[in-house]
């Protein structure tokens, strides 16, 4: 699957495993990945962006969500989505 044509993504870190709050030992394993956007996502971009990276190697199976990161209101737009593994059920 690609990501949707109308979005311009300016950087992604890729999936990146999170140490701190995983417990790899219950089987429970976090992943987050910063994307940063040229402009604001549309609410139906960020759906469309979320289904793409759902299905495009993700590590998870909890599915994505999506939190912008704050702190700046200047463009790039960056948010964070995060998934989880989770093999102890």
């Amino acid at each position: 699957m690609t990501k949707p044509d109308d979005v311009n993504i300016v950087s992604d870190t890729g999936w990146e495993h999170l140490k701190y709050s995983s417990i790899p030992s219950r089987g429970i394993n976090d992943y987050a990945r910063l994307i940063k956007f040229a402009t604001q996502p549309t609410p139906e971009q960020l759906k469309a962006i979320c289904h793409w990276l759902e299905n495009d190697k993700c590590p998870g199976w909890t599915g994505v969500r999506a939190q912008r990161v704050f702190g700046t209101n200047s463009t790039p737009v960056e948010y964070r989505f995060t998934t989880t593994y989770d093999s102890s059920d």
